[in-house]
């Protein structure tokens, strides 16, 4: 008897162990599954308290721990919003308010209106582009460096300080960190400047790409590389390209070259109303739009990568209010940033001195 209820235990303890491991399994896929599903598109809103209220945001990043960071250009600071605390603390990371280009630690540092942010791949250093420059900083230490640019509106390339830039709109990076590109879309002193830079991290060159079928309507805006570095995807007002790294050749993955609106559709039979900022899930499954920067129909829109499809995910009009994906409203779409962790979009709305929180 007694080594018969010994057997009973041990079938029952190996039948645990089995389920708990196609748990396990489960599970993992589960959250797999689930970090690419998409978005349900409630909008709430992380504000800033008075005595650091947010002047005019346009870009978002996250860093490992899930905490944002974000320009905020007219203040000319680097601004740190503590998520992982749960308090949503907002502290000036780096910039001193002073309108001018000068390297150093944190606050003593000085930026000519920050546009744009980016992470590098380990989080040690966050990139920043500036109305003239491309700064670094070292997240252990706050140090400031410039790594390409002169503090003048310039179009040349060069090698450091050597080069010059005309507003860039928006950096990001490859897989391995080392390579960096560059949008700019400006009517500048040197009249209308439309071009994505290079520059080479280790070298710090700077070179201007050249790029086969080019729409005639080209307005570079913000961009996304894939994780693979083969394709960079670039919002263009009315369509989104997708350009290879490899040749060169750029085709419309969605909308028209021609005509605008908020239309939903199957690549270019979609339409978009001046698309501007762009965010991959975790898997690349969908690609997240923000419309409406400046002019036309305030949403977020969202690309199925496999089908092509474009469908609007949430924005109801102009407006500033949080809620469902059918009565939340933005004044301006600008920088998104797509929190894999937590699977939450960040989008800068700076007119309504928010960051919007898309889950």
């Amino acid at each position: 008897m007694k080594t018969s209820f010994n057997t009973i235990i041990t079938i029952l303890s190996v039948i645990f162990l089995l389920t708990s491991c196609s748990n396990d399994d489960n599970d993992n896929d589960y959250t797999t599954t689930q970090s690419d599903l998409i978005l349900n598109g409630n909008v709430t809103s992380i504000v800033a308290p008075d005595g650091d209220a947010f002047l005019r945001i346009t870009d978002v990043a996250v860093d490992a721990n899930g905490d944002i960071y974000t320009t905020d250009s007219d203040k000319r600071r680097i601004k740190k919003i503590e998520i992982s605390n749960s308090t949503n603390t907002v502290t000036n990371f780096a910039g001193d308010g002073v309108f001018r280009e000068i390297d150093g630690i944190g606050t003593a540092a000085s930026f000519a209106n920050p546009q744009t942010l980016t992470f590098s791949p380990d989080y040690q250093t966050l990139y920043v582009g500036t109305w003239y420059t491309i700064r670094a900083i070292d997240m252990t230490t706050k140090q400031v460096t410039t790594i390409a640019g002169n503090r003048d509106e310039q179009d040349v390339d060069g090698i450091g300080t050597a080069a010059g830039f005309s507003y860039p709109i928006d950096i990001v990076l490859n897989s391995s960190g080392t390579t960096m590109y560059v949008s700019e879309n400006i009517y500048g002193f040197n009249g209308l400047v439309t071009k994505i830079r290079k520059i080479n991290l280790v070298t710090k060159e700077v070179t201007t790409m050249s790029w086969n079928n080019l729409p005639t309507s080209f307005s570079p805006q913000h961009m996304i590389i894939d994780k693979n570095d083969e394709f960079l995807y670039l919002a263009s007002t009315k369509v989104i390209l997708k350009m290879n790294l490899q040749t060169n050749d750029v085709t419309v993955l969605a909308g028209s070259n021609t005509e605008g609106g908020t239309v939903d559709g199957i690549g270019t039979a979609a339409r978009f109303d001046n698309a501007y900022s762009l965010a991959l899930s975790p898997n690349s499954t969908f690609m997240y739009v923000g419309q409406g920067n400046g002019s036309g129909e305030r949403a977020i829109r969202v690309i199925n990568m496999e089908t092509n499809e474009v469908t609007t995910l949430t924005g109801s009009g102009y407006g500033n209010e949080d809620g469902s994906s059918e009565t939340a409203k933005f004044s301006d779409v600008y920088g998104l940033c797509y929190d894999k962790n937590s699977r939450t979009l960040y989008a800068a709305d700076p007119f309504n001195l928010a960051i919007r929180v898309i889950q």
